[in-house]
């Protein structure tokens, strides 16, 4: 049997409109398999491998993809090029589901193996699996590079590979890139997807494109049901986040509502693969919604990847309107500890300088928060984000006009009245964007000179806060007993308290805490 054309074949039939049934994917998948092993044709397995791994990933069964990986691997001992192409497939599938550690082990595993590697083929595919890890772990990639592998896989007629890596490269320059370089690639993936008949493809396509009308300002249309349940799980997920992020700005809660329950569908299929929580949206929007009301906080990306990136830039944005002090000075060092490169996110397309600002005031650091929030009226600007623009623009002369910053009133009034303008093109109200800041400066304005804590004073009270003695709280700041003495008097005379616990309860009242 030739396994290329017969993997080529499979393959066709599995992205295209052919319907095929669980027992003849069964039958394909048996035969091809017996074929490999009979001739020991090791690529032939790795091929294969590949084969089920697609199938399986699409209703999110990544434990059994690992499993034939690590099977064909014990067979592709002595086969550095089936090898390699086991190990780049492993390392793909273990960053989708959050195993960064080993991922990245694995592909320095395959970069030591690549030398040995004598067929064009592997080489090719193990660094297009590599290439997308490196930008599902937010990890800078020279466009040269880019380019090089782009037009190696177009030469090697490896084109299931070549839209692979475009459906990885669209989302990473949207988070990294100005949209005028992420909207050739857009096009170039639904071209080349309707070219190859690749239905996949065409339906990542058309998620990034409702991305750029969300961005321009656009509402996204409706769809129906048998829409929604044809699109493969990560387009239909990242479709459904830029519904609720729609439904939020226009602050309509009867379709986030129904958002929610979709995404929540859409989480299912993809199982193990790490997206992020449909509770911590849940969260997200009911923040975002209700600022009055009292919504316990959910549990946050720690260390962000390119498919929990839109969830961080969202957590930052409802701890911006909801959270206390502590909760944005947290989340504030999270957003910062992103790469420097990533602006914002294909599923949450916001700009993280703006969300960064909203932290900085809530935290108390208003001179931050006005440098970032027009560091973000310019980022808007650049890129043609047009909500964003409108409500970097907003929050920007309302944190002017109601904080001490020495702006001219002339120049908060333009961008005011510009934003005014923007948001009525937009039929968005301006209310709500407005109001965040308001809402902020209230909380940290409350004895804003002489009372508000600092950076060091709040982490011990928040030691305090967790039952911590003096000296534990020392071990865990890395500072001495004393010191944490001293810091947690200057916080009981700040608050007026006379002690822990009435420090403890005036910092909650404060929403310090």
């Amino acid at each position: 049997m030739d396994l290329d054309a017969y993997v080529s074949a499979a393959r066709r039939r599995m992205v295209g409109f052919e319907k095929t049934s669980p027992a003849e994917w069964d039958r394909i998948i048996e035969d091809g398999l017996k074929s490999a092993y009979a001739d020991r044709d090791g690529l032939g397995l790795a091929s294969m491998v590949q084969l089920m791994g697609h199938l399986l990933e699409s209703v999110g069964r990544y434990d059994d993809v690992l499993g034939e990986i690590d099977h064909g691997l014990s067979f592709a001992v002595a086969s550095p090029d089936s090898r390699l192409l086991l190990l780049g497939i492993k390392a793909s599938t273990l960053v989708a589901t959050g195993d960064t550690e080993w991922a990245a082990r694995l592909g320095k595993e395959g970069d030591l193996l690549l030398p040995a590697c004598q067929s064009a083929i592997a080489r090719a595919k193990y660094r297009a699996f590599r290439l997308s890890v490196r930008w599902q772990t937010l990890e800078a990639v020279a466009q040269a590079e880019v380019d090089g592998l782009l037009a190696e896989l177009a030469a090697l007629k490896l084109w299931h590979e070549r839209l692979f890596l475009l459906s990885w490269l669209i989302p990473y320059f949207a988070a990294t890139r100005s949209r005028s370089e992420v909207r050739p690639w857009i096009r170039s993936l639904r071209l080349e997807s309707a070219e190859r008949e690749n239905r996949w493809r065409a339906q990542d396509a058309d998620t990034f494109e409702a991305w750029e009308q969300l961005v321009r300002g656009a509402s996204l249309p409706a769809w129906d049901a048998a829409t929604r349940r044809s699109r493969n799980a990560m387009a239909g997920w990242r479709h459904e986040l830029l519904r609720l992020r729609d439904a939020l700005v226009r602050r309509d809660s009867q379709l986030a509502s129904l958002s929610i329950d979709r995404i929540e569908n859409q989480r299912a299929r993809l199982g193990a693969a790490d997206v992020g929580s449909v509770a911590a949206y849940r969260w997200v929007a009911e923040s975002l919604l209700h600022t009055d009301a009292l919504v316990p906080s959910c549990a946050q990306p720690s260390n962000p990847m390119l498919n929990t990136l839109g969830l961080a830039l969202a957590a930052g944005e409802a701890v911006a309107a909801v959270g206390s002090q502590a909760e944005a000075t947290s989340a504030l060092d999270r957003l910062t500890g992103l790469p420097v490169e990533v602006r914002s996110s294909v599923e949450w397309p916001v700009s993280r300088d703006r969300i960064e600002g909203l932290l900085a005031v809530r935290s108390g650091d208003l001179r931050r928060g006005r440098r970032s929030l027009e560091a973000a009226v310019e980022w808007s600007a650049a890129n043609g984000y047009a909500t964003e623009l409108a409500t970097s623009r907003l929050q920007l002369a309302e944190l002017c006009c109601s904080a001490d910053l020495r702006l001219p009133e002339h120049h908060w009034r333009e961008l005011r009245k510009q934003a005014i303008a923007e948001f009525r093109e937009l039929a968005i109200d301006p209310a709500y964007a407005a109001y965040t800041v308001t809402r902020a400066l209230t909380l940290t304005g409350r004895d804003r000179w002489r009372n508000r804590l600092t950076r060091r004073e709040r982490d011990v009270l928040q030691q305090l806060a967790a039952g911590a003695t003096y000296k534990q709280a020392a071990g865990e700041l890395g500072v001495t007993w004393q010191t944490v003495q001293t810091l947690a008097h200057r916080v009981y005379d700040k608050l007026g308290a006379s002690g822990r616990i009435a420090a403890v309860n005036e910092a909650k009242r404060r929403g310090i805490l």
